[in-house]
């Protein structure tokens, strides 16, 4: 699978350390675990995923796989 990125722009900030990242959550093309999550769902989930508990980005959704750390659970951003 290619990961192709379209456009990222970088700016810095004197006032915060936050970093906003903008981007898809997924895209109806094949995945790495050969599935296709259809354009009707991700428009399904757009209003949960946005709102607490479920607005919280893991590296490879870790907390959802088994025998993951107590760092990998932490999150690394939200929505």
């Amino acid at each position: 699978m290619e990961v192709v990125v379209k456009e990222l722009n970088i700016t810095e900030s004197t006032e915060t350390k936050d970093v906003f990242v903008e981007g898809y959550i997924s895209a109806p093309v094949k995945d790495l675990a050969n599935e296709v999550i259809s354009e009707e769902a991700l428009k399904k989930i757009v209003k949960d995923v946005i709102n607490p508990p479920y607005n919280k980005v893991f590296l490879e959704h870790a907390p959802f796989k088994q025998n993951t750390s107590a760092v990998e659970k932490i999150p690394i951003g939200i929505i």
